[in-house]
């Protein structure tokens, strides 16, 4: 028990002067010993949007109910997604916690907290509207401490209604966490499927799925994708199993989208994995798909299974389309039985790896790494399924290509309307004999661009350069795509490019009947997509940015900015 002790002096009071008469004394003050109980333990609870709660890889939420305060953490679905809280100390030492979630399957994450990672297994609580309580215990020093949770599975971590902290002298940090700003989107285009569309982590990376990298194709004011495709799943347990298919048929809404690809995993007939589908009852499970969606007023569109770097005696298989796993042709049929819009990506990824060749096709498409190449792959990586992020873009291009094809059908208008205008991106060789460097195509803004080259037996690769400079001297160079055409040139055998600095470039604003119209609208054409064979290309470029749709005035408001910074 602590004790303070309360003393006093002794007062003498003295009169006089030395000759006065004798002093008096005064009777002393009593020591008392007063006991001070010590600090009780307290209960610090975080909770979103109050101090403490610092950040999240995710959104603040109250779709799903039973949640305390204004709503719940929902992370990303992917791996190292985290969830920050700060707690202050007054000692060091290891503190109690209790965490409040909610998940319809098994979530275990890390709790972090200065260096000490402790394990939280997040067993399922039933639904998300189940709200259960895990322990665990942090390590903190006195002063402010960091607290991260961070997700060790695909789906993220569980839905967290709040974290409590249990101890002495222990108060909420001064973090506060503010919701970001982003464009509210009229519409959401929903993606389901497996792990050849699905969202990975930086751990992951290069790794990506199409449905990662489908956002970059569509603006995000009116258009956002959702991104709900699970790795390992066929379209019957995508189906059957909670917290998958329950999740978004609840959550989609009328005038929604809903992408749909399956196939990969249905054709796998491993006696340890309980995903095998034959493509009658992978029918079956497609069917569900749209009309439950129609249901809802959300508009279906099939996508068939894009082909895998599989080869016979060096020739391109196509796995989807074989005897007995004709999964592509089952997509296909569905399609036409229900009227349901159809993207063959089957067929248009087979044509595009076949155009490739298997070693462009290997390493600049499929997961296929060399050794090093990547931090996260080390010893490399040999996987012809699944792919890096330059193939994932590609497989969303391909979508977005197939989607322009179905512009007779009313009701893609909306999601035609919100297809980004897609630049020109130029690659190009200057020295080499037989080397191979990333081919040339068209993308939106802001879609994520890796370049890369190879050398062949008799070339040495020295630079990329961009307009007469030097941007890398690494054979692997990443970058973003420009508002305006843009043009990489990869050097080798000392070879340096020059730049025409007379050059002129000629850009042109305006409606539909200005832009330019992909292979899927053809004959449709506007005037601006045939302006640059009248000029010499040698001393003007056109860089055609007009869009239809647009006025004077929302051109100005929403996209003049893009085009005047370009000049």
């Amino acid at each position: 028990m602590s004790k303070y002790i309360v003393s006093s002096l002794l007062l003498l009071s003295l009169f006089g002067c030395g000759d006065s008469a004798t002093d008096k004394a005064v009777d002393p003050i009593t020591i008392q010993e007063i006991e001070v109980p010590p600090p009780e333990p307290v209960d610090v609870i975080l909770q979103e949007m109050e101090a403490g709660f610092c950040s999240i890889d995710g959104i603040i939420e109250g779709t799903n109910l039973g949640f305390t305060g204004v709503g719940y953490a929902n992370t990303d679905n992917a791996v190292d997604t985290k969830i920050t809280w700060q707690i202050n100390a007054t000692t060091a030492g290891d503190y109690d916690v209790e965490i409040t979630y909610a998940t319809p399957n098994d979530r275990p994450a890390t709790l972090t907290s200065n260096g000490v990672a402790t394990s939280v297994p997040f067993a399922s609580s039933g639904g998300f509207e189940s709200w259960l309580i895990d322990t665990s215990m942090v390590t903190l020093v006195a002063g402010d401490n960091d607290i991260v949770l961070n997700s060790t599975v695909i789906e993220g971590a569980p839905n967290i209604d709040s974290i409590k902290v249990s101890g002495v002298g222990i108060t909420a940090g001064a973090c506060i966490y503010v919701a970001p700003v982003v464009p509210t989107a009229d519409t959401q285009i929903f993606v389901i499927g497996d792990s050849t569309a699905a969202n990975y982590g930086v751990s992951k990376y290069p790794q990506a799925g199409w449905g990662q990298t489908l956002q970059y194709f569509f603006d995000d004011s009116s258009l956002e994708v959702m991104n709900r495709a699970r790795g390992g799943r066929s379209s019957r347990n995508f189906y059957s199993e909670i917290g998958l298919w329950d999740e978004v048929i609840q959550e989609i809404d009328t005038g929604d989208y809903l992408f749909i690809q399956f196939g990969h995993n249905d054709r796998d007939n491993s006696p340890d994995k309980d995903r095998y589908t034959s493509p009658e009852d992978f029918e079956g499970y497609l069917a569900n798909f749209v009309t439950e969606a129609r249901a809802k007023g959300a508009i279906p569109v099939l996508v068939s299974p894009m082909v895998m770097n599989a080869y016979r005696d060096g020739v391109l298989r196509n796995v989807f389309t074989e005897g007995g796993s004709d999964y592509a042709g089952s997509t296909a049929k569905v399609a036409n039985d229900l009227d349901v819009a159809y993207v063959d990506l089957n067929q248009k990824s087979y044509d595009l790896v076949k155009s490739l060749g298997i070693e462009q096709a290997s390493h600049y498409l499929y997961l296929i790494l060399d050794a090093g190449e990547y931090p996260n792959y080390s010893d490399g990586s040999n996987d012809g399924t699944h792919f890096q992020e330059s193939g994932a873009v590609e497989m969303s291009r391909l979508i977005v290509e197939g989607l322009e094809e179905l512009n007779t059908r009313t009701e893609m208008t909306t999601l035609l309307d919100g297809v980004k205008r897609r630049n020109e991106f130029i690659v190009e060789a200057k020295g080499a004999n037989d080397s191979i460097i990333t081919a040339s195509n068209a993308y939106p803004e802001g879609t994520p661009l890796t370049v890369k080259t190879i050398a062949g037996s008799t070339d040495t690769f020295n630079a990329w350069y961009s307009v007469g400079q030097n941007v890398s001297d690494v054979n692997i160079y990443q970058t973003t795509m420009p508002n305006s055409n843009y043009t990489l040139v990869a050097a080798f055998n000392g070879a340096v490019p020059l730049t025409n600095t007379n050059l002129v470039t000629l850009h042109i604003i305006g409606d539909s009947t200005v832009a330019d119209y992909t292979a899927g609208y053809y004959p449709q054409t506007g005037w601006g997509q045939v302006f640059q064979p009248f000029f010499d290309d040698s001393k003007v470029i056109i860089n055609n940015e007009a869009l239809g749709g647009r006025s004077s005035k929302s051109f100005y408001e929403n996209h003049w900015d893009d085009t005047a910074s370009a000049f």
